[in-house]
């Protein structure tokens, strides 16, 4: 299967938070390159974009992430934001919730804090499902969660595709069916800022499939 790099970029508000939000998603090829600006006074950048790894990476291991934590730091209030927001959109189509996996939840550590250096939209390149967000100041897990469940407007469930000039695939990595596990990690950045990203396993957002 051939992977190709998509991007798109939007303006837009998330809940309250009146500050820029960035966030990534992994895919697979099940969405067509597209890119969107849309400006509105008074309203927070807001960007996405969506690229892929090889496809063999779904056989690879998850690469080792080098002095870092082993096991995850995430506090029990934090996993269960994390786990409401995901559940609760998932609940709405009638998938099943995940469940906190503590090996993806040390990977989604791991990660995280190599980013506090530059709180960077980079994804770790691993074998995992992958959502990552920014944060100028403070993000909340559920305000994360909820940019890209936001996405669900711009998905066609019929004809497995997003609107015109959207994407949709941090949405459909949210509610993937066959995604079983989660594990994600937040960190405070060295400028300031907040680095949020989530982990899935096994990963979604296969080309062909619905999510459900």
């Amino acid at each position: 299967m051939a992977w190709s790099k998509l991007s798109v970029a939007l303006v837009c508000l998330i809940s309250s938070l009146a500050l820029p939000c960035f966030a990534r998603n992994l895919v697979k090829e099940l969405y067509d390159a597209q890119s969107h600006h849309a400006m509105a006074n008074a309203k927070p950048e807001i960007t996405w974009e969506s690229w892929e790894i090889g496809s063999d990476a779904q056989n690879q291991a998850p690469p080792m992430v080098k002095d870092k934590p082993t096991t995850s730091s995430t506090s029990e209030n934090l996993v269960k934001e994390f786990l409401d927001s995901h559940n609760q959109a998932r609940a709405k189509v009638n998938v099943k919730p995940l469940t906190w996996d503590k090996q993806v939840a040390a990977y989604a550590q791991g990660y995280a804090n190599q980013r506090i250096g530059d709180c960077g939209l980079v994804h770790s390149g691993g074998s995992y499902g992958e959502n990552i967000a920014w944060s100028s100041g403070d993000l909340s897990a559920t305000d994360a969660v909820k940019m890209w469940v936001d996405e669900k407007v711009y998905y066609n469930y019929q004809s497995n595709t997003c609107a015109s000039d959207q994407i949709c695939g941090h949405y459909t990595q949210v509610v993937w069916g066959d995604s079983v596990h989660v594990g994600c990690a937040k960190v405070k950045c060295d400028n300031g800022g907040t680095f949020i990203t989530c982990n899935y396993d096994p990963p979604g957002n296969y080309n062909g499939q619905k999510p459900y």
